[in-house]
């Protein structure tokens, strides 16, 4: 049997996941390199989780959207994670990499080569 759907706003939304986690015990540090489309999710999910994130792009215009809660890209459940990791106090971008446990390296293919790889 389906459930029903709810209407909620994003802000509704963010302040269900960061109710959700609240109290939950921090965990190791990840560092992710590249906020596109699986750095992105894959950083606001961990940071969501209490894991300690700290992401990396080269783009200041990225980082700073990133920081303010808010995405870059059009996908919709990203920014709601996003908002929720801002919220519970993460400082979830920046243009250098900071010491962690654990990297994942999530950047862009090239669209096209000229030449083949040996």
């Amino acid at each position: 049997m389906a459930r029903p759907r709810t209407d909620r706003g994003r802000t509704g939304c963010c302040e269900q996941r960061e109710n959700a986690f609240r109290g939950s015990k921090e965990r190791a540090a990840v560092t992710v390199l590249g906020f596109g489309y699986i750095g992105l999710p894959t950083a606001s999910l961990l940071a969501t989780q209490r894991f300690s994130v700290h992401g990396v792009d080269v783009d200041a215009e990225v980082v700073d959207t990133i920081n303010q809660g808010a995405i870059h890209i059009v996908e919709p459940d990203p920014e709601v994670l996003v908002c929720s990791a801002v919220r519970s106090g993460q400082r979830l971008a920046g243009m250098e990499p900071e010491p962690a446990g654990v990297f994942s390296l999530t950047v862009a293919r090239p669209r096209s080569c000229s030449r083949a790889i040996s």
